[in-house]
Parts: structure tokens; sequence; C-alpha cells
């Protein structure tokens, strides 16, 4: 708690501030663990030992601490500025760095992770007792900063701390001057977070030492695409006014998302004497394409990359659960939503699949250029298109003699992205599902290993579509495509737990297995799944089709009957036990394995 009176109290009672509480575990660990400030300094004048290091001679002693402790799990041979620095980001950061002052003021050996403490708030104070320590500056906190980087990105926050008053007035410039004057070398884009901060006195200083405009943080950002990303017209001045030549890729990408147009000319012309190589700058031909700025997809175009894929701000979302989870695309339109890098969230394709969503006759024209140009639609295009339910756009491809090419080396990127047919089938879409097949998909694409996916033919039984279920057969879809590993149903067995009749006697007619095993994670034959659902037409006629009930098929006929009771379809039941001659003592028997059972999925 901190009570300073009670620890003058317990002091006078035992012998020195270095007592221990469990073993060689001082009073002192405790109170920098809490950051109790008044109690560090008390402990501090009364001779405790600031680099006393934590051990237990018995087990007990331990497990005592950690309870004191509570979360902290890697105590043992801790010193009490090693506890101090657990604190930072659970309490104020001045707290900690007062108490670290006080530490090393009486001879503390801070870890190799104090430099990166969050000096902004210390003026320097604390950096300068490190420094002094002999301590590495350029060791990285738990967040991977240095402590020149810890300060260049921070807002800067000063508050009047009555411990150092000689911290008043300082400013990241200070700072950053004394990191620079002990050596420490520039390492990622410091200058691009002082940009954002619009510091330019810092940034002057960055540059001064050495800073270099063009390189990037480790998100790839470089000086001047943070300046237009910030919108702060002088900030992005004065960056050209430094290096007039200035280019790079993402920040061409950001000036054409932004809207910036005069940004966006000076660019251009610096991109003409630029090797055009990297990945974004098919994304910037992807956000011209997108927002219908002709003209500036004419300019890119004049220059094109070699490269006809790159990261794309498209997202995919697979929202909701349950025995199919369709993907959903949302194209984004603005950068501040999600900075896309090749290693980000955002998929990779081609800027064909950026206006795929769009059937005017300006994304028509844009379209035309693209492919002039060379740029094919992928699966991700074809993709998101069905998943706009854009017939038209898909129509113009294939008028346009563009097919999905399977083997596209751009499809490696997008593994995962799921069959398109599945999303026309979703919509019941039977004319933009037909186009899909001309274009070349396969009827029977489905990944059977994936969580909740679902074939075309066993999405259009779900739905009930007798039209689209036949459409698909016509077109050679498997009738037995096996389920998805969890919860999946092959069309038979989804036909039977939604109680489709005329579509389980029609796929059983053209070879559907009858006893198909269920999913491998809370699957269901069809025998099971219409008992549970209690569909009393269903069970009729998969029993005078076959439906194996001997045998090895002896414990789903017993499943049947226990899903039909558990859910209440006593007439289901009073049938199966009636039809298959059932015990009691099998079903007593089956109740205690799918108890077991249950027991085991939990663990």
């Amino acid at each position: 708690m901190g009570n300073l009176d009670i620890c003058q109290i317990f002091f006078d009672s035992h012998e020195s501030a270095g007592s221990d509480v469990t073993s060689t575990f001082s009073p002192l660990h405790f109170a920098c663990f809490n950051a109790h400030l008044e109690v560090v300094r008390f402990l501090i004048t009364k001779g405790a030992n600031v680099n006393a290091v934590a051990n237990y001679r018995h087990f007990h002693e331990r497990k005592e601490a950690f309870r004191i402790l509570k979360f902290l799990h890697d105590i043992e041979d801790a010193t009490p500025f090693d506890l101090l620095l657990c604190q930072l980001g659970w309490v104020k950061d001045q707290l900690v760095a007062s108490c670290a002052i006080l530490l090393i003021n009486a001879g503390a050996k801070p870890n190799e992770c104090a430099a990166a403490l969050d000096n902004t708030q210390r003026g320097g104070v604390l950096l300068s007792k490190i420094l002094n320590a002999e301590i590495n500056p350029h060791e990285s906190n738990s967040n991977g900063y240095t402590a020149l980087q810890e300060v260049s990105q921070k807002e800067w926050q000063v508050e009047p701390w009555r411990e150092s008053p000689d911290a008043i007035g300082k400013s990241p410039r200070d700072v950053v001057k004394l990191l620079l004057e002990n050596s420490v070398t520039l390492s990622g884009n410091g200058i691009a977070d002082a940009i954002l901060l619009q510091d330019w006195d810092l940034v002057a200083l960055l540059l001064e030492y050495g800073g270099d405009l063009s390189s990037t943080d480790k998100f790839g950002t470089t000086a001047l695409e943070a300046a237009i990303r910030s919108k702060h017209v002088p900030s992005i001045t004065r960056l050209f006014d430094i290096t007039p030549s200035a280019y790079d890729a993402g920040s061409l990408c950001v000036a054409i998302e932004t809207q910036q147009s005069s940004t966006v000319q000076k660019l251009l012309l610096n991109r003409r004497n630029q090797s055009v190589t990297h990945e974004l700058e098919v994304t910037a031909i992807g956000r011209a394409a997108q927002f219908g700025h002709i003209d500036l997809l004419r300019s890119l175009l004049q220059y094109p990359p070699f490269e006809k894929a790159g990261p794309m701000p498209i997202l995919e979302l697979r929202p909701g659960r349950g025995p199919t989870s369709k993907m959903r695309f949302k194209v984004l339109m603005a950068f501040r939503d999600y900075p896309y890098r090749p290693y980000g969230p955002h998929l990779w394709g081609s800027p064909l699949a950026l206006i795929s969503t769009q059937n005017d006759n300006k994304a028509f024209e844009v379209c035309s250029m693209l492919l002039k140009n060379g740029f094919k639609p992928d699966r991700l295009t074809w993709a998101v298109a069905a998943d706009s339910n854009n017939t038209a756009f898909v129509q113009f491809l294939l008028n346009n003699g563009q097919r999905y090419e399977k083997d596209n080396e751009h499809d490696n990127n997008q593994p995962d992205i799921q069959n398109p047919l599945v999303a026309a089938i979703e919509r019941e879409n039977k004319e933009l599902a037909g186009l899909l097949l001309e274009a070349g998909f396969d009827v029977n694409d489905f990944r059977s290993s994936e969580t909740f996916d679902t074939s075309p033919l066993q999405l259009a039984v779900q739905l009930g579509n007798f039209g689209l279920v036949r459409f698909l057969t016509e077109a050679n879809a498997d009738v037995n495509s096996p389920p998805a590993e969890k919860a999946g149903a092959t069309a038979l067995q989804m036909a039977a737990i939604r109680g489709h009749l005329g579509i389980a006697k029609y796929l059983l007619d053209l070879g559907a297995d009858v006893n198909a095993r269920g999913a491998r994670y809370s699957g269901r034959t069809a025998l099971e799944g219409a008992a549970e659902w209690g569909r009393l037409d269903i069970l009729e006629l998969l029993l005078s089709s076959g439906a194996c009930t001997t045998g090895s098929g002896r414990r789903s006929a017993v499943r049947a009957v226990a899903f039909s009771l558990k859910e209440r379809h006593y007439t289901v039941a009073d049938f199966l036990k009636e039809s298959l001659g059932l015990s009691e003592e099998e079903l007593e028997e089956e109740e205690e394995d799918d108890e077991e059972e249950d027991e085991e999925e939990e663990w």
C-alpha cells in the first residue's frame, strides 16, 4: 500500500531495512515493484541494499513471493531495479523514472534495458544517470524500441517534479542530443516519427547527425510518406525542398488515397527517373484505377512495373460461424484503416481486384486499360467480383477473352481464397455461377480440411434451391464430395439435416452414398442428422434406400435414436427403435460412450 508511516514503525522494530521478508527478498524489492517513491527513498536512506538479489531457501518462500507479487512469474535473481521496470505501463512512468534515479544515485546497477525507459517524461535526467552508469543505450525495451526511438516517436509532455528541478523546460531535442552526443547511432527512421509529431527542430537535429530521409521504419514507412499521410502541406513542401527528387511508391500510394493532387504530380515527375520495381507500384496503379483517375492511370502506365500483382487494400473477412462461413471482402477506401505492406493483413493480387466491385462505363474503361497493359484477373479478382454479385463485370472479362488461370504464379500468394462459385451460389445467382464455370472454375474445388468450408453443391443443398442443385450436378458436381472436417456435411447429409426430401431423393438417384461418414468433428451421418432434426420422412427414405443399421452401421443407428431423444423427437425415436429393434442396453451403452467423448473434447 506504500504507507510510509507504517513502514517507519516496522523499521524501528527491525535491525535494518534489508531484513528478509522471504529469505533475501527485501522490503525494497516490494517497494520498487509497486513504485512507492517515498518508501523507496526512506528505505534507501536507512541503508537498504539497492543491488540485493532475490532468491529463496524453501519452496514455500517462493510461493509466498508469487502470491504477493501476483502476476510476476520470473522473480528469481531479480534486483529492486528489475522489479521497478516491471511497472512500466502499469503505473505512471514518471514515478518509475523517479524511483530509478533514486536507485542509481544510491549505487544500483541498472539492467541492459534501462536505457529505453520513457525518457521523455524526465527531460533526460534519468538518461544521464543511466549513461553515466555505462549501460548500453542501444538495448531495446519490451516494446522493441531503443532509447532514441522511444524519445523520437512520442508526444512530449513535461511535468514539474520536485525531485528533479533541472528537468523543467527540457525538450525531446535535448534528450535526443544527449543520446547522439554519447555515440548512439541512428537506426530505423526516427525522422518519420518526428515528422508525424511535426517537430521540425528534432528533424533538423536528426539530419545533422546523419539521418537519412530515404530510410524506413520497421513498417517500411519513409519520412516523405509520413509527411504526406499527415496532410501537413508545410512539412511536405520542406521535404521536397531538402530532396527535390524525392520519390517512393508508398508515398505515391498515400498521395493518391488522400487526394493530394499537387503532391501526386510532383511524385509523378520524379517517378520518371526511378526504377519502378517496388511492389507498391502495383498498388498505386490499383488505387488510381479504383478511384477512376484515368489520366493518372495513363501516366502511371507509361512507366509500368514489371510485376503485375502486389499488396491490395483488400481485407478478407469471415463473419459468423456455422456449417458454412462464406468469405467476405472489404475494399478499403482510406489508408488510415490499415497500413498495407507485403507482410500485413491485406491480400496480394491484381489491380483489377480493386475495380471488380464496380460495373459502370468508367470501370470498364479502366479495366480495358489494365488488360491492354498486361494485367490479368487473378483468383482474387474473380472472388471479389463474385462476392459483390457483379455479374456484369465477370461478363465483361469473359467478353475480353479473360479466363481463370489456375496455375497463375500470382495465385501462389492467395492459396486460401475460396472458390468464387461458392459466393455465386450463396447469392443464388445461377447466371453468375454459369459465367464462373465458363471462366474455368472447378465445380468441385473446395477445401474439406478448412473449418466450416463447403462445396458449391453442398451450399446449394443447404439453401434448398433445387434449380441450383440440378444446375451444378449437370455441370458434374460430385454428389459425394467429403464434408469439411468440422461441422461439415455431404450433400445428402445436408439434405437430411435440412429436411429437403425432394433434393435427397434426387441425390440418391445420382448415387449419393447413404452411409457416408460424418465430419471428423461435430459430424453426423445422414441417418443421425435426420433423426436429430426430427425428419421422419427423410428417415423413411434413407432406410428404404439402404441405410446400414447392422454391423458397422449399428452404432450410427443407436446414435440416431440418442440424438432424437436428446432433442425430444419422441415419435422419431419410437419409429427407429421399433424399425431397427434396438434394445435399452444398446441405448444406455451409447449414452455412456457419448459422455466419454464429450469429456475428451472438453479436455
